[in-house]
């Protein structure tokens, strides 16, 4: 059995190769995934003996984690202190620039 996704990443529905498992005496592949985004997604199987149809089943992820969003507070919050730290860089630089050409004579 192949195991597939299918992603609208590109816009186009696109059957992704997640891997393949055998089937057991009882006719049953499992093949182990963890969900790598958000949101619904489509799982397909397909068998490459003829006469065997091809099963899909749709698959909702695990909600995301409960610290998830301090992810992008983080970044805005680092970017925020990075511009802060460029602000008074170019500042101490100017003053410095300043005080070394002294006053202007006129």
């Amino acid at each position: 059995m192949a195991f597939f996704v299918v992603s609208t990443e590109f816009h186009t529905p696109l059957a992704v190769p997640l891997g393949t498992a055998t089937t057991s005496a009882l006719g049953v592949a499992t093949l182990p995934y963890t969900a790598t985004w958000r949101g619904p997604q489509h799982l397909v199987a397909t068998a490459a003996i003829p006469g065997y149809a091809t099963g899909g089943a749709h698959f909702v992820p695990n909600p995301p984690m409960v610290l998830g969003p301090i992810g992008q507070w983080l970044v805005v919050t680092l970017l925020g202190i990075v511009a802060v730290l460029w602000v008074i860089l170019i500042g101490t630089l100017v003053r410095t620039l300043r005080s070394i050409r002294g006053p202007a004579v006129t």
